[in-house]
């Protein structure tokens, strides 16, 4: 399941180091939801610490993986599928 074959909404978002409007603009501006992030040279290092640093602050889910991507959207799924409630035991 990708974003396009779940029928979620998705863009690509310019990362920091290539200009603006970037990833963190659009994270600030409410407009995303999930991040995937994906890279491995030494910029997209950079880049990868301050979009960390913004899905932390905003509250945002983050994967660097597909699969981690994929199986964030399976359990926002869910989520929305039941109501969950909370128990204390003291």
């Amino acid at each position: 399941m990708t974003p396009r074959t779940s029928s979620i909404p998705a863009k690509v978002v310019e990362k920091v180091s290539t200009g603006r409007p970037h990833v963190v603009d659009a994270v600030k501006n409410s407009e995303i939801q999930l991040i995937l992030n994906t890279g491995s040279n030494s910029q997209t290092k950079q880049d990868g610490y301050e979009i960390r640093r913004v899905a932390i602050r905003f509250k945002i889910p983050y994967a660097t993986t597909t699969d981690g991507a994929k199986t964030i959207c399976e359990a926002i799924k869910a989520l929305k599928k039941e109501t969950l409630s909370t128990t204390m035991t003291l």
